[in-house]
């Protein structure tokens, strides 16, 4: 199961309460300013989090893979979607209500330790990028990107990036330019 680190009962709440959406790559699943509150489950395929700036370069927030959840924010705050999700590759969903959503965090504690956390990770995430986006030049932020993909194989020392992004997505999540 894509939930494995969710306990059988909160598995149990969420295909029982949730629907069924697929979106194909490249589809819009959020925009930023929508007011649907809806809770969004990954089940396959991969989406991001991302937005424009005023002169249409993108910003990348987030990748959401199998396992992973979005939505969660406006679902707390009342408020209208902050960012667009669109689909990577064809991303298949399983969502939930506001309501439903709500309840889950609120009568399920083991659903609320994985909440927090996903909110703490959320944070630090953040945190981080803002301290690299002020403090360092963009080669350095290339430098560490690097080595944050980067998989060290404990037998024989090689290191390896698996999941390598395009010069375009990597550019993008650095906030530089492809020809940096």
């Amino acid at each position: 199961s894509v939930f494995k680190k969710y306990p059988s009962n909160v598995i149990s709440f969420i295909q029982r309460k949730s629907s069924l959406q697929i979106f194909t790559d490249g589809q819009y699943i959020l925009r930023a300013g929508d007011f649907n509150r809806d809770v969004f489950f990954v089940l396959g395929g991969k989406a991001k989090a991302l937005d424009y700036n005023e002169n249409g370069k993108v910003v990348n927030y987030a990748q959401f893979v199998p396992g992973s959840f979005f939505g969660e924010l406006s679902s707390i705050d009342g408020l209208c979607r902050s960012v667009n999700v669109v689909a990577v590759k064809e991303c298949k969903l399983a969502v939930l209500l506001e309501k439903e959503f709500n309840f889950l965090v609120n009568n399920y504690a083991s659903f609320n330790k994985i909440f927090i956390n996903k909110l703490v990770e959320v944070i630090r995430v953040s945190n981080g990028r803002i301290s690299d986006l002020s403090l360092l030049g963009a080669k350095q932020r290339i430098s560490d990107e690097l080595h944050r993909l980067s998989v060290t194989d404990p037998e024989n020392g090689i290191v390896t990036i698996y999941d390598i992004p395009t010069q375009e997505v990597f550019a993008e999540n650095l906030g530089i330019s492809r020809e940096t």
